[in-house]
């Protein structure tokens, strides 16, 4: 692999500081503007970062360790990088050893990988009580077994064919025999093909073990590919990114071990073990093959074939472990069915194809890719047409979909079937006629950096027990729910934006669903809404110019949000009703035309740090004996009473400020009952606190500058205020109709406009000092 992002990664540390560790976001975008051309193993470094490897690295200590803690950690952290991602082995390896030289572990070419035992460190790690071992040396490398005339000098961009880098290695290097054991040296071996003449295994920079495979008689009559950047192909043929479908940078390893570079020379990336064959499809003649199905029955376990551009019309069952590249040098390689384009029962990946049904006369379309076992992985390809699915993934299989694009599917554009499994990352999946993605019982999906948009149906719907994660994907615009749950499942959604479609953004139903910094917004219907007992949890989330609700949540739902903003809706910012149960913890509830938070049918509130502010339908609304606890929190410039606790509902508040609200600032009637301690309320343009057929309890509570009166307590209504201020109102100070009663202990009723205190002669209000 070219050293480039290398050395730009530890120009990177150097001058940013180890903060680029913990910061996916910031590592990408700092290597994008230093070295922007290499993607592929711009990839991989980040990779490391976004999987938490880097902090382990950067956390490992400098003293009181051994170099062989140091081997560990780097071993145990390549398999999880492959594991996690997929990555071919000496990709994980090449960006783990970029990050320990970055982070001067080691010196510049100090760590060694040896097949047959865990990684070898061999450069200086900062620890001089434990000095490293020298690298392994040897003999000289034997000349090369095949004479080839020297290569041209490659062009910016350019990557050299597999052969013409191997026989520069052999010139200069070693060989290392893997069956002989670590460090072992033997002369060259030669694997006899029958297809291609013969390959040996060779030592490329960062110990990668590469097949090198001349090209055969036919292939050599092939025109060569103009200068690009692009993937290695078999045989020393050249692959060049060309058209609309992007090669992936996530395509470093994969299924198959193929691997993609990006400019400089020389770049050998072809990395799998020697001895494998290599098969070319073309539909000139040229190659070995006409057709991939033929290709595909000839080839071994772990074969790379590589088809030529063109239009294949066939269906291919792949039921053995093998790689399919499309050479992109000449035009699109299409694959058209009238069936499954794909069916897939083993291990396969498959590069850059574009797949389509061409016709839709059948009555009951199949899924262009199926995948009934094993793993496949899709990087870099186009599909579409009349089809059930685009990608359909059954019981027990899995599936990934790496820089995909899904376009008018007929049907749904991804599909798990009961127990599939899936991974989604960096695709485009839009116009669907069914649901963009669609997730079965018990199926798992993982989505990262990926747009759903536009589909017939929903954005991502899962039903019973499904789990979905998804990561920096814009989910919009759909016809039904952007993300639709059901039935006991649960999703995560982090720095996600979802709306702007024909009904809600998050419809949960029964299910459990997360959302961190994500934005939901702009729907015709709710934000999010949850029934039958759905359940989310939300962190620094905005909700935002809703047509209807924010939040509504109905049947025992439970909604906990902190950090979040909810703000601009057309009715309720929030509405809960049906027994269910809101919590917020330090939100700004504002702007929207309905009321602030509504709570009805014996659900429950509970509000910390909240803000109330500037709703124009009031602040906070309590109907039937609902619940309300809410401390050290504001309700401020609210259109209508600040906190309304009506039909036998109960509110208790504790340090908390109701102020300048264009009506009263608390009112209870109709049986309700409010406690409240050590608040303020004051600025309101009618009374303070006002009550009808209700009970008031008041500690330490202020109340000073409303236009009405400071407490009104109309027929009914019962008071027990104890140390209480009652100042300045331009009303009085306090007023009680017949029927009102209570007690006034120890409060201080001064200077208000109208009067300090008017009751009837027979009032049972008594006032004591």
């Amino acid at each position: 692999m070219n050293d480039i992002p290398r050395e730009k990664l530890r120009e990177i540390l150097n001058r940013h500081g180890r903060q680029v560790c913990e910061d996916a976001r910031l590592c990408q975008a700092l290597l994008t503007d230093y070295c922007g051309e290499h993607r592929g193993q711009n990839y991989l470094l980040v990779s490391v970062v976004r999987e938490r490897l880097a902090m382990e690295l950067a956390a490992f200590p400098r003293e009181g360790k051994e170099l062989a803690d140091l081997t560990a950690l780097l071993n145990r952290l390549a398999k999880r990088l492959e594991t996690n991602l997929m990555v071919a082995t000496p990709a994980a390896r090449w960006a783990l050893e970029s990050w320990a030289e970055a982070l001067e572990l080691v010196q510049p070419g100090g760590v060694v990988w040896d097949d047959s035992a865990p990684a070898v460190a061999a450069g200086l790690i900062a620890n001089p009580a434990n000095p490293p071992r020298p690298p392994l040396t040897g003999p000289p490398r034997p000349p090369a077994m095949m004479q080839r005339p020297p290569a041209a000098a490659p062009e910016p961009g350019f990557i050299p064919n597999v052969a013409a880098a191997a026989q520069q290695r052999l010139a200069t290097g070693r060989i290392p025999n893997v069956a002989a054991g670590a460090g072992a040296m033997a002369p060259g071996r030669v694997a006899a093909s029958p297809y291609r003449g013969a390959s040996g295994p060779l030592v490329l920079p960062g110990g990668a073990i590469p097949a090198v495979v001349p090209p055969s008689p036919r292939a050599q009559q092939m025109p060569p590919s103009p200068p690009a950047g692009g993937v290695m192909g078999p045989g020393g043929t050249i692959l060049r990114q060309t058209g609309p479908l992007p090669m992936p940078p996530a395509a470093l390893g994969g299924v198959g071990g193929i691997g993609i570079a990006q400019g400089g020379a020389p770049q050998v990336v072809n990395m799998r073990p020697a001895g494998d064959y290599d098969l070319i499809v073309s539909k000139s003649g040229l190659g070995d093959f006409d057709t991939i199905e033929a290709a595909v029955n000839a080839a071994l376990p772990g074969n790379i074939i590589m088809v030529q551009a063109g239009v294949y019309n066939e269906s291919l069952l792949i039921r053995r472990n093998v790689t399919l590249l499309a050479d992109l040098s000449s035009g699109q390689v299409i694959l058209n069915s009238d069936g499954s384009c794909l069916d897939v029962q083993a291990d396969v990946s498959i590069t850059g194809f574009t797949m389509q049904a061409y016709t839709d006369a059948v009555a009951t379309p199949a899924s262009l890719v199926r995948v009934q076992r094993g793993r496949a992985m899709l990087l870099g390809c186009s599909m579409g047409g009349p089809c059930s699915a685009a990608v359909e993934v059954f019981g027990g299989a899995s599936a990934t979909l790496d820089t995909c694009t899904i376009f008018k599917s007929s049907g749904c554009g991804l599909l798990l079937r009961p127990d599939g499994a899936a991974q989604v990352e960096g695709c485009r999946i839009q116009r669907t006629s069914e649901s963009a993605v669609m997730v079965e019982p018990r199926g798992r999906i993982t989505i990262n950096r990926s747009v759903l948009e536009k589909c017939g149906h929903s954005g991502i719907q899962a039903e019973a027990d499904a789990i979905v994660v998804a990561n920096e994907c814009e989910i919009t615009g759909h016809n039904r729910a952007c993300v639709f749950l059901k039935s006991t499942g649960s999703a995560d959604f982090d720095a996600c934006q979802i709306g702007g479609g024909q009904a809600f953004g998050v419809h949960v139903s029964g299910a459990a669903v997360s959302l961190d910094n994500c934005i939901v917004s702009e729907c015709k219907q709710a934000g999010i809404s949850l029934n039958s007992g759905a359940r989310l949890d939300a962190t620094s989330t905005q909700v935002l110019d809703n047509k209807e609700e924010g939040i509504v949540a109905v049947g025992r739902s439970t909604i906990g949000l902190v950090k979040c903003q909810v703000q601009r809706q057309v009715l309720y910012g929030m509405y809960v009703t049906e027994a269910s149960v809101l919590e917020l913890v330090a939100c700004m509830i504002s702007h929207n035309t309905g009321a602030g938070i509504g709570v009805n049918g014996t659900s429950r509130l509970e509000l910390q740090d909240t803000v109330v502010q500037e709703n124009k339908g009031g602040g906070i609304v309590l109907t039937n004996e609902s619940t309300m606890a809410m401390r050290d929190s504001a309700v401020i410039r609210n259109v209508g009473t600040g906190l309304l606790v009506s039909s036998r509902s109960k509110a208790a508040a504790e340090r908390c400020r109701f102020t300048e609200g264009e009506g009263e600032g608390i009112f209870v009637d109709d049986e309700g009952w409010l406690t409240g301690v050590s608040c303020r309320i004051s600025g309101h343009t009618r009374h303070g606190v006002a009550g009808r057929a209700a009970s008031l309890t008041l500690s330490i509570v202020e109340i000073t500058g409303n236009a009405g009166c400071g407490i009104y307590l109309a027929g009914r209504t019962t008071l027990q205020a104890e140390r209480c201020p009652i100042r300045e109102n331009l009303g009085i100070g306090v007023k009680a109709d017949w029927g009102a009663g209570g007690a006034l202990r120890q409060c201080d009723i001064l200077n208000n406009g109208a009067g300090n205190i008017e009751k009837p002669y027979f009032s049972s209000l008594r006032i004591e000092e």
